[in-house]
């Protein structure tokens, strides 16, 4: 498996997999998760047994990198963020969705989609109670070892151990030494707080829009400091402001007459923000009932995906300006 030639049934598996057309239909997230389980899954068998040339794990790399930003062969796009950061754990600063330079970082990292994706538990009926990650960074057994080789039934899930809100555990002997005791008791603590409820457990997507690599929009500051060669990087708008993220999103005094205009709507005072993270901060803050404020954090995300929208309307389609009238 020296040859590169041997290797051509993954490369040509991840074309498939990762082709142009997915990337043109896919949303950021979908292409995300898919170069993930792309990975995980297709070259894991040949990683295992056969170390892979540089040459193949570099092309391959290089097709994931390329789908990631929605480009192909022929069409090459601006990476946004280092590939390095991407690959890199959450915990890093990345997301977590795993390296092919070797075959010892294809099984560390493995899938990922926990760095990407959160698991929120409601009957606890399809979760795992020892084995997924719904209660914290890692997996109970991880954190609780000698307990999980206590369990009589390993596979048991959350609603089997969580009854009438009481932690029911269920032992092939009693627990009797002082470090069992003192887990157990740790583990009652920390499920304290857990209430399940009616509904399906669903994994959701946690990638926060405020962090460094969501924030790499391409306003024109972005590009001219990418080497992208443009005419001026003045806001298309207001024609005045310098145009970066924020201030196509927050201070464009088109944008902040928007804002006004939702906040009125919402029966919201308006405030004065100096940041996207400003801005669903405050979100994140406001008002004491949580539906309402889910629903006045999910306005707020809206808001600034339609500026973003409007914005590439106005460079790209020529749009016809801004309608500023709310039903």
């Amino acid at each position: 498996m020296n040859l590169i030639k041997s290797w051509k049934q993954i490369i040509d598996k991840f074309n498939s997999k990762l082709s142009s057309s997915k990337s043109k239909t896919l949303s950021f997230g979908g292409r995300l998760t898919l170069i993930t389980s792309v990975l995980g899954n297709l070259p894991t068998y040949f990683l295992s047994l056969f170390k892979a040339p540089v040459a193949i794990t570099e092309k391959l790399e290089q097709i994931r990198r390329r789908f990631l930003w929605g480009g192909d062969e022929s069409n090459k796009k601006i990476d946004w963020v280092a590939w390095d950061k991407i690959i890199a754990p959450k915990t890093d600063g990345g997301l977590g969705v795993g390296s092919i330079q070797c075959r010892k970082e294809l099984m560390k990292f493995g899938l990922g989609i926990d760095d990407v994706f959160k698991l929120h538990v409601k009957s606890g009926e399809n979760t795992l109670f020892w084995h997924d990650k719904w209660l914290g960074p890692t997996t109970l057994g991880e954190k609780y070892p000698s307990l999980l080789d206590l369990e009589s039934r390993k596979k048991c899930t959350v609603a089997d151990r969580i009854v009438n809100v009481q932690f029911e555990g269920h032992w092939t002997s009693q627990v009797k030494d002082e470090g069992d005791v003192n887990n157990a008791n740790n583990l009652i603590r920390d499920l304290s707080e857990v209430r399940l409820a009616q509904g399906e457990d669903q994994w959701k997507y946690v990638v926060d829009i405020t962090s460094p690599f969501m924030k790499k929009i391409p306003s024109a500051v972005a590009l001219r400091n990418r080497g992208v060669d443009i005419e001026h990087d003045n806001c298309g708008t207001c024609i005045n402001g310098i145009e970066c993220s924020d201030h196509i999103l927050i201070s464009c005094p088109f944008t902040c007459e928007v804002r006004k205009q939702v906040f009125k709507w919402c029966a919201i005072q308006q405030e004065n923000f100096a940041s996207v993270t400003d801005l669903l901060s405050f979100a994140a803050n406001w008002g004491r009932c949580p539906k309402k404020r889910k629903i006045f954090i999910f306005i707020c995300h809206g808001l600034i995906w339609n500026l973003w929208k409007k914005r590439n309307d106005q460079v790209f389609n020529k749009g016809q300006g801004w309608n500023l009238q709310l039903e």
